[in-house]
């Protein structure tokens, strides 16, 4: 099962990180580093950043949280380094 037993999807990822009571629920499984995300929704999540340095933050943040599984072959590299909506990509 790639080493984790849920993959989240980004509302998720946002209704764990506004809920308390949600989070309690989930709580034995974030603590035992069973979920997991993958790169296209860690993109997505860190796109609602305001600069690089809240993406910087809810990179770590999310990071600490789940674990990002792979998505072997889609061309997501180039996207990820600008991934916030504060500047343009350059």
């Amino acid at each position: 099962m790639n080493g984790f037993g849920y993959l989240v999807d980004t509302s998720a990822v946002v209704r764990l990180s506004r809920d308390p009571r949600l989070h309690a629920t989930w709580r034995t499984q974030v603590d035992a580093g069973a979920l997991a995300v993958c790169p296209l929704t860690e993109l997505e999540f860190l796109f609602g950043a305001r600069s690089k340095a809240q993406r910087a933050e809810l990179k770590l943040a999310l990071s600490h949280a789940y674990r990002v599984s792979s998505c072997d072959g889609l061309p997501i590299a180039a996207l990820s380094t600008s991934s916030h909506r504060g500047t343009p990509a350059t």
